[in-house]
């Protein structure tokens, strides 16, 4: 996080590297043990500083877990505003989609785990505002850059592209969290190096299931 960015809600000042230590350690503590068995204590003991010094930069453990969700959100979104502008074919423009999205995961590992610890668990109100406040400001920009795809020409005018931006981002999530699984299964083929299985992933969703002159069975 550089000091560029907009402060997170409830930051009391622009975070320097012991604030990104508290970030770090909050959502490794946050995703271990989810947000009522996580203290600021031991926040403060895992970030190798003093309580005070995380009310120093968070008002609040609340604004805490909101800031280390804020911090992997922004970076996400980032990452998609660089891929705005880029060309190419459609399946070298997802390639690079679910490059950018895994390189968020794997920097961001302990806020992924937490944001979908913490999307299990909710319940409708918490689910709502999971929604609109962390996920869709990006769930909208990869909407959009399928929209501007389809726009070129790329995707067929009837394409439902807010389906596809969510088996998109589910490539890349289901991975992260069962890989441990999945490289077990018989002929799904998920080594250590991700890019064949995202470009077999992209090569089915791009050219589909359907066999030559047939559309979804009509």
């Amino acid at each position: 996080m550089s000091l560029a960015e907009p402060t997170p809600p409830g930051a009391r000042s622009a975070p320097d590297s012991g604030a990104e230590r508290i970030l770090q350690a909050a959502a490794r503590l946050f995703a271990e043990r989810g947000y009522a068995g996580t203290s600021m204590q031991a926040i403060a003991e895992e970030a190798g500083v003093c309580k005070s010094n995380v009310f120093h930069h968070f008002a609040s453990k609340q604004a805490l877990f909101e800031a280390v969700l804020d911090q992997a959100s922004r970076d996400f979104r980032a990452e998609l505003s660089a891929l705005a502008s880029a060309g190419g074919t459609l399946e070298e423009r997802l390639l690079a989609f679910l490059a950018g999205h895994l390189r968020v995961l794997n920097r961001h590992a302990a806020a992924a785990r937490l944001l979908l610890r913490e999307i299990r668990s909710a319940d409708e109100a918490r689910g709502r505002e999971l929604a609109e406040r962390i996920i869709a400001p990006s769930f909208v920009q990869v909407v959009e850059l399928l929209r501007r795809a389809r726009e070129e020409g790329l995707i067929r005018p009837d394409a439902e592209l807010a389906l596809a931006a969510l088996l998109l981002l589910k490539i890349n999530l289901f991975r992260f969290e069962s890989a441990m699984v999945l490289k077990h299964l018989p002929e799904v083929g998920l080594g250590e190096d991700p890019l064949p299985f995202q470009r077999r992933m992209v090569a089915l969703l791009v050219r589909g299931l359907c066999a030559a002159g047939e559309e979804g069975g009509r």
